[in-house]
Parts: C-alpha cells; sequence; structure tokens
C-alpha cells in the first residue's frame, strides 16, 4: 500500500517527506552553525583581558596577605566572579553584535530588492530599442528611417541604467553590509562601465552585433551584482543544497 503524503503543493510518500524534511532541516543546523562561529570570532576580542591577570594575580596576593582567612576559598570566589562577569559581558557583546547584523541585514535586503527592480527594469528597457535596432527582416522596413529617433532612446535608456548603477555605489559607499564582497562590487562595476562605453562607440557606429554582445556581458554582471548583495542568502553550499531538494521533488514527489 502506497501512503501519500500532502505537503503543499506537492503530494509525496512518507519516506519521501521525511527526507524532505531532513534535507529542509539542514538550513536551520548551517544557520546555528555561522551564528556559533561569528560567537567565537567575537571572543577573539576578549584578549585584551591577558595583560590584567597578572595584575590581578597580584591583588589576590595582596588581599590574602593583608586578611588572612581560609584561603582555599578565595580563588574559587575569585575566578567565579570573574568568569560570570567575562561571561555575561559576553553575552551581551553577542547580543548586541546579532542585533546590528539583523538590521544591517533588513538594510542590505531593501537596498537588493529596491536596485534589483531598477537595474533589471533598466537593461530591459534598453534590450527592448536593441531589438528595434537589430536589422531584421521583418523590422527594416518599419524602422529604417527612424534610426536617429531610436538611437537617441536607446542612450537616453542606458544613460538612465548608468544613473541607477551610480546611486547604488553611492549609497554602498554610506552602508556597511554582511559578508559583501567589496572587491568583487568594485570589478563587476568596471567590467559594466566599460560595457556602456563600448555600448555608446556601437551605437555611434551603427555596429548592432558588438552592442549585442555589450548588452550581453551587462547582463552577466548585473546579476552578479545581484548576486553579491543578496550573499547572505547566496551561499555556494546553500544553492547546492536548494537544488538537492528540487530534485529530491523532481524524482519523487507529484504536484497537488
Amino acid at each position: 500500500m502506497r501512503v501519500v503524503w500532502k505537503c503543499a503543493p506537492y503530494e509525496m510518500t512518507v519516506g519521501t517527506f521525511v527526507g524532505f524534511y531532513l534535507m529542509r532541516s539542514w538550513f536551520f543546523f548551517r544557520r546555528g552553525m555561522r551564528m556559533v562561529k561569528r560567537f567565537y570570532r567575537g571572543l577573539v576580542t576578549w584578549w585584551v583581558l591577558v595583560p590584567f591577570l597578572p595584575i590581578a594575580w597580584l591583588a589576590y596576593k595582596w588581599v590574602s596577605s593583608v586578611f588572612p582567612g581560609p584561603e582555599a576559598n578565595v580563588p574559587i570566589e575569585m575566578l567565579g566572579i570573574v568568569l560570570g562577569s567575562c561571561i555575561l559581558l559576553s553575552m551581551k557583546d553577542f547580543a548586541d553584535s546579532e542585533r546590528r547584523r539583523h538590521q544591517m541585514l533588513e538594510k542590505q535586503l531593501r537596498i537588493c530588492n529596491n536596485y534589483r527592480w531598477k537595474l533589471d527594469n533598466g537593461l530591459e528597457k534598453v534590450q527592448e530599442i536593441l531589438n528595434l535596432l537589430t536589422p531584421t527582416q521583418e523590422a527594416s522596413s518599419t524602422h529604417a528611417g527612424d534610426l536617429d529617433s531610436l538611437s537617441d532612446e536607446f542612450l537616453a535608456r542606458l544613460n538612465s541604467y548608468a544613473n541607477a548603477l551610480e546611486k547604488l555605489q553611492d549609497e554602498l559607499g554610506r552602508s556597511e553590509l554582511a559578508d559583501f564582497s567589496s572587491s568583487r562590487f568594485g570589478r563587476n562595476v568596471d567590467q559594466i562601465s566599460g560595457d556602456i562605453l563600448l555600448a555608446r562607440d556601437c551605437i555611434s557606429g551603427h555596429d548592432y552585433n558588438r552592442l549585442s554582445f555589450a548588452l550581453n556581458s551587462m547582463s552577466y554582471e548585473n546579476k552578479a551584482i545581484i548576486d553579491n548583495l543578496r550573499t547572505p542568502w547566496n551561499y555556494d553550499n546553500d544553492k547546492a543544497h536548494e537544488k538537492l531538494i528540487d530534485n529530491l521533488l523532481a524524482r519523487e514527489a507529484v504536484k497537488a
């Protein structure tokens, strides 16, 4: 008897559902491991306490000599006070760091969603004019006398895209983002800037083959910029694991 488990929008066997659930739980495990890693990285900053240990030891020896008493309990009590204070301070420091990181990620997500639409939409509008400029047999008769106006419109839309990219650079210059590679972003922007210059030269020379190549390169670099902005939600290991889950659903599950 084949038992079917419904997990919207899929139907799958119980065994497949268990496998799917375990594979999905991998993301929570990875997220927890990343948080633990950040915690231990934060503990490195506590090395500044090391120089104070000899001072604390000298203070203990002085107190024990001035106020004689059951010395066996004094170090234990002092150790408990010091460790308890350090643990509380480290926990507070980690909580503050995680709160700042969460606020940073929320801001990064807003920037990503905003400029993903602006950049993708801007490139799409540029591509629309390129399709009209390309001398196909069907279109040649319709825009033969309008190449100049189409070229002007192409340059206007290309400049609008370049302005959006420049505003993104300005905003990122004022922001601190999580796991964001500024060097990679700079390389992508440099490549797109070169493609924009090439596109302008191609328009003036009516070289539409090279113009198409330049726009293809811009689309690739544009996607790389968006992926870089989405880095905290776009790790390579996470993407590979998502593909494994998609393959499992494609093999074992049926859409309801």
